[in-house]
């Protein structure tokens, strides 16, 4: 009777110890899942905060560059403005019977050409990060500036007056590239 007894708790503490370690190896294998699961996890939010940080900083570097030339197109503008200015002053004075002012020129001359290189280096970096629509207005932009340039350097300072609506009309036009560019409504 007690071998008897001896054989049930035996076979009862074997099945205890069976399910047991059935538990341990479930909890073994679901611990290796959760690791699993956990890993692929971390690596897929990393690899989503890798793809959102690159976009932030690619948009952050359009934004730069467009806001320098926004500030270059500006300084163009007005240093087409003050030659023409010095140009029409000189040739008044000259129809006038008077004497022109070289140096008042040749310095409205270099601080145009200093913008329009300038106009030159900010465009060659919209090349790097801008769409083919900003760059093809910005070249108009910069061709139409240095004609005018020409033709104040040529004696005729009215082509910039002549001209004042169409460079309006391109600077607004450059305005609202820019804001699409860099995702803002064409509100203005």
């Amino acid at each position: 009777m007690l071998s008897a007894a001896l054989v049930g708790y035996l076979a009862g503490y074997a099945k205890k110890k069976g399910e047991n370690r059935a538990i341990r190896e479930d909890l073994n294998k679901l611990l290796v899942q959760v690791a699993a699961v956990t890993t692929t996890t971390t690596e897929i939010e990393a690899t989503i905060s890798s793809g959102v940080w690159d976009r932030q900083k690619r948009w952050e570097l359009k934004r730069d560059l467009l806001f320098e030339t926004a500030k270059k197109i500006a300084i163009v503008q007005d240093a087409l403005a003050g030659f023409c200015a010095v140009a029409l002053t000189e040739k008044d004075s000259i129809a006038k019977g008077g004497s022109g002012d070289p140096e008042r020129r040749v310095s409205a001359a270099a601080e145009w050409n200093e913008a329009s290189k300038g106009m030159e280096q900010a465009a060659l970096l919209m090349h790097l990060a801008c769409s083919e629509e900003l760059r093809k207005g910005l070249r108009v932009f910069r061709v139409r500036t240095v004609q005018i340039a020409g033709e104040i350097f040529a004696g005729r300072p009215e082509a910039f007056p002549a001209a004042t609506n169409e460079m309006v009309a391109m600077v607004d036009s450059l305005r609202g590239l820019m804001r699409k560019e860099i995702g803002l409504d064409n509100d203005d």
